[in-house]
């Protein structure tokens, strides 16, 4: 049976009985008229969904391409998580496909799975192997050097075990009756019997324009962390990865992408810590990775300056309702990429 009716965003839908070769069903397909951030979801916070539409399509390995892209020879990989993949986005927005736009190169998204056996599968099995990979790296994420093992792991994509495993891991992750719970209890107990537990972990502030925004508690308690222990751990996992990549003649280009409240922290009403006094972790990692002759973008000051401009217009660049980037803020990202790739790789 098909629970797409239940899910609040494709990706949950997608995420069942997902491929063994990637993050999602193979060959999916969902269109949704309206789907909400996923921090009004789940705060329960509905008054606040800035609703759009999404399509959601997958191709024979998992992956958020669609036939046409996946049956193409692609030069560029992007890697990542779910910005790189284009949560909250549809199909036409994403990452992968603004940046073949711009660069006239064509760009796979192999984004969803940061295990680098997931990455190893790819370079092995695409077309024609890409000569650079774009690793979207989340300020939030914390790589360690023992990841690096990862590379060795076999993916065997006939393997009648190994899909079994994935079958059931895939549908506990989903589990549609918990869906079904958390739906009718967020839109019938809650709001009128019961205080709104679900918001405890989601933040509300109001921008200085008077914009409400939500974000993450995660990003807010770790606001203005230099996080000394992570930095060289860091930069020595992408170290590794890059002597990888070397290894097939593969250049890496790794993209740092700042949390969303990190972006607006300047713009918040009364917000619940001090502005930063010294170096954000991001501008760290980013002279490290410099320092070892690594290629590396930082988002994060450019965000800043967008953001600030742009909501004088009442224009973002992440989504009120969402931990995400918007499509404004992925034009944004693909426009500073495509000047670095047409400049420097």
């Amino acid at each position: 049976m098909e629970f797409r009716s239940l899910c609040p965003r494709s990706y949950e839908c997608a995420s069942l009985n997902r491929a063994l070769t990637g993050p999602f069903r193979a060959n999916f397909a969902h269109q949704r008229d309206a789907i909400c951030g996923d921090l009004a979801t789940m705060s329960n916070r509905r008054d606040l969904c800035e609703m759009r539409s999404e399509i959601f399509e997958t191709d024979p390995w998992g992956y958020r391409n669609t036939q046409e892209v996946w049956a193409r020879k692609n030069e560029i990989l992007l890697f990542g998580d779910s910005f790189a993949l284009g949560q909250g986005v549809t199909q036409g927005e994403v990452p992968s496909v603004q940046l073949t736009k711009k660069i006239g190169k064509n760009v796979y998204d192999g984004a969803g799975k940061l295990e680098l056996e997931y990455l190893h599968w790819l370079l092995d099995n695409l077309k024609t192997p890409p000569k650079t990979v774009i690793y979207f790296h989340l300020e939030r994420h914390n790589h360690r050097l023992e990841e690096i093992s990862g590379w060795d792991k076999t993916i065997d994509a006939s393997n009648i075990f190994q899909k079994i495993d994935v079958f059931w891991k895939s549908f506990w992750a989903y589990d549609p009756l918990k869906i079904i719970f958390s739906q009718f209890e967020k839109g019938f107990l809650i709001p009128s019997l019961f205080p709104n537990r679900f918001a405890e972990k989601v933040p509300v502030f109001d921008l200085q324009n008077g914009k409400t925004f939500l974000f993450l508690d995660s990003s807010v308690n770790r606001y203005g962390d230099q996080r000394a222990d992570d930095l060289f751990r860091e930069a020595e996992y992408f170290d590794e990865l890059r002597i990888l990549l070397s290894e097939k003649n593969i250049k890496l280009l790794i993209v740092l992408i700042p949390e969303k409240y990190s972006v607006y922290a300047p713009l918040v009403k009364n917000p619940k810590n001090y502005p930063l006094k010294n170096s954000h972790y991001l501008m760290s990692l980013q002279g490290e990775l410099i320092r070892r002759r690594m290629q590396v973008i930082n988002l994060l000051p450019d965000f800043i300056k967008e953001s600030q401009s742009r909501h004088k217009q009442g224009q973002y660049i992440y989504w009120p309702d969402d931990t995400h980037w918007n499509t404004q803020g992925i034009e944004l990202a693909t426009s500073k990429i495509a000047k670095h790739l047409t400049t420097s790789l």
